[in-house]
């Protein structure tokens, strides 16, 4: 029953760090001011825990059409239902902890990694 670091990563979003602890991938995410992650969904449920900082959480329903904009401050606790995609905009300096039990699968949201690319410039 260990915390097993599994893998590191980053951009110059910020870092990443892929952690397992038995069948729970638990992934640690920085996203710097101005800088957003996610523009994707996932066949299965995810929990996001805002550690840090302050950023707008949108979400866009697939199945509904319907999108969700919010701005939230830390500490928070997100739900992120299936089939609902997801884009992270960092207001301020954010930490943020993923958490879920399955192997990974995301989809692509055009509308959301576009604006993540164009932050990025990428695009």
């Amino acid at each position: 029953m260990a915390l097993n670091l599994k893998n590191k990563g980053g951009d110059k979003r910020g870092k990443i760090l892929f952690f397992m602890h038995d069948n729970t991938k638990i992934n640690l995410f920085e996203i710097k001011r101005g800088f957003a992650r996610g523009g994707h969904y996932h066949p299965f449920n995810v929990v996001y825990i805002l550690l840090s900082g302050k950023v707008e959480y949108r979400e866009f329903n697939i199945k509904t059409n319907i999108e969700t904009i919010k701005v939230l401050n830390a500490p928070i606790v997100i739900n992120n239902m299936t089939h609902t995609a997801n884009l992270i905009t960092a207001i301020k300096n954010s930490l943020f902890v993923e958490i879920f039990s399955h192997d990974y699968k995301a989809k692509i949201y055009p509308k959301y990694r576009k604006i993540i690319e164009e932050k990025l410039g990428n695009n």
